[in-house]
């Protein structure tokens, strides 16, 4: 009798035991599924930013594309009109911006030689004329038009 007494105890004891594991388990189990999402958390947020460094990628690809085409239509469009008006057409329209540029330069260069005589005229010494007549609006324009023809046609050429 006591024997089968035992025997229930410790059949109901043992037939509980994984049941009271499983329960003091449980809080570990807890605590790594947790972490596990925490971690594909962080995982789809690096994968979102991927994809939006690849979508902005592509994006900046196909604008450089675009222009590149628009370049190459721009380009054609004036070889077949250069080809329809001849070359006298083709000579004016590759010299039009030159020129405008350099009467633009030569309409400042007589102004600045005329206020360096009239400087030179009233003061007498060259170097306070020169000074007087040199300014940064000056420097500026000379340094835009130099720019302009040797840096960055150089740089607009070595890009593409």
């Amino acid at each position: 009798m006591i024997l089968t007494l035992l025997s229930a105890i410790f059949g109901g004891a043992l037939r509980l035991a994984p049941e009271v594991l499983k329960f003091l388990g449980q809080n570990e189990q807890n605590a790594h599924e947790l972490a596990m999402q925490d971690k594909q958390i962080q995982f789809l947020q690096i994968q979102g930013q991927l994809k939006t460094d690849e979508i902005n990628a592509q994006g900046a690809i196909n604008m450089q594309q675009a222009q590149i085409q628009a370049i190459t239509a721009l380009n054609q469009s004036q070889a077949s009109e250069a080809m329809a008006g001849g070359w006298f057409i083709a000579a004016i329209n590759a010299l039009v911006r030159p020129m405008v540029t350099f009467y633009i330069f030569g309409l400042w260069g007589a102004y600045t030689l005329a206020c360096l005589l009239n400087a030179y005229q009233q003061s007498g010494n060259a170097i306070t004329a020169l000074m007087g007549v040199w300014t940064q609006d000056d420097a500026s324009m000379l340094s835009m038009i130099a720019a302009f023809y040797f840096v960055g046609r150089t740089w607009d050429k070595n890009s593409s």
